[in-house]
């Protein structure tokens, strides 16, 4: 584990993982294996693990609420994503999405989680309060990551084959319009703080195994 300009940063072999923090007091990571299908708790305290959570498949990217009550774990070979309650470490919901879902967003107020479907070519729209689906939204080919704007009002998903971004608005849940970008199959996509513009990374491995990490502060 490495620690860089406040952020943390776990690597495996051929594994990349990002932190992200939520406004909670409980200083848990929460890991979520990918070929695993589980998501091991650390309590960062003591850099040991303090529970284990089965979903007994593909466990995708893991993001918390911005409460930090609830964890969103994309389970991507049965197409859902579960919710887990960070009280109890227990599942509490699983929600149908499309095909193949890998990267989740939660709105900075908490009341929508946008999930994005790689081989259905869509982006599903959860009601937090409702842990249903509310809109099915479609994008480019082979959607890779999702970053929403800090006011919250957008939605960006990079598209792999497209070749362009897909701009969402969370008011609608609708595309509103689509960036195209310079470099080939953009993956992923992160933004600053201070300015809305992001970049893209593009990512030239087809093989790979992933470990996605939360930290709540």
């Amino acid at each position: 584990m490495q620690h860089h300009n406040g952020r943390f940063l776990v690597q495996f072999s051929l594994a990349f993982a990002f932190a992200a923090a939520a406004a909670t007091a409980q200083p848990y990571a929460y890991v979520a294996n990918l070929q695993g299908g589980n998501v091991t708790v650390f309590n960062r305290a003591t850099n040991r693990p303090t529970a284990f959570i089965s979903l007994s498949a593909y466990a995708g990217a893991a993001t918390l609420t911005p409460d930090g009550e609830f964890l969103y774990v994309a389970v991507s070979n049965l197409g859902r994503v579960a919710i887990i309650s960070t009280a109890t470490n227990t599942v509490v919901a699983n929600v149908t999405v499309g095909s193949y879902p890998l990267h989740i967003a939660i709105t900075p107020n908490g009341a929508y989680a946008y999930v994005v479907n790689q081989q259905s070519n869509s982006v599903s729209v959860i009601n937090t309060a409702t842990k249903t689906v509310v809109a099915t939204v479609p994008v480019g080919s082979s959607p890779g990551g999702v970053a929403i704007t800090p006011d919250g009002n957008h939605v960006l998903v990079p598209n792999r084959y497209s070749n362009n971004i897909s701009v969402i608005s969370t008011a609608t849940h609708t595309v509103t319009a689509t960036w195209s970008v310079w470099s080939q199959s953009p993956r992923s996509i992160r933004l600053s703080r201070l300015f809305l513009a992001g970049f893209v990374m593009r990512r030239t491995k087809t093989t790979e195994s992933e470990t996605h990490v939360v930290f709540s502060q």
